[in-house]
């Protein structure tokens, strides 16, 4: 499990029961050592610097490439009454690139003047998301987009 800050506002937005984030597929010391570790210890202060090197010392160690990189969403829910199910993939074959590229969407649209709310907002609330998805696309992540009623 992870935490996206952004998850905390979509419940009360959508009416939605449940949502979540869950983060793999970094190699298997990682996945199944320091991911249970860090869920147990990491609110710990103690822990955190110990556990940060473990993670980076297991993912430099046992890369092997080719990288390939996924952000998968999957939503169960009802569309006009009927159960739907969506799921929206992003990919790209850099780690830094697919964490860079929609803070370089963002930004675009922040640039051009159509982010104008006042104050601290999170990058995911504000964009305006067909534009979002298509300077991503356009900066080479592949967005698949999958809706079955």
């Amino acid at each position: 499990p992870g935490q996206l800050e952004e998850m905390h506002a979509l419940p009360q937005m959508y009416g939605l029961e449940e949502t979540g984030v869950y983060i793999s597929g970094f190699n298997n010391f990682v996945d199944l050592m320091v991911f249970p570790a860090a869920m147990s210890f990491y609110r710990f202060p103690f822990c955190r610097t110990a556990l940060d090197r473990l993670f980076m010392w297991g993912v430099n160690k046992y890369f092997r490439p080719p990288e390939h990189n996924v952000v998968n969403l999957e939503a169960d829910g009802e569309l006009e009454g009927k159960p739907a199910h969506a799921q929206l993939r992003l990919e790209h074959a850099n780690a830094y690139d697919l964490t860079a590229i929609p803070v370089m969407a963002c930004l675009l649209q922040y640039l051009e003047g159509s982010l104008n709310s006042p104050g601290l907002q999170l990058m995911a609330l504000a964009v305006e998301p067909a534009r979002f998805f298509k300077d991503m696309e356009r900066m080479g992540v592949k967005i698949s987009m999958e809706q079955n009623t």
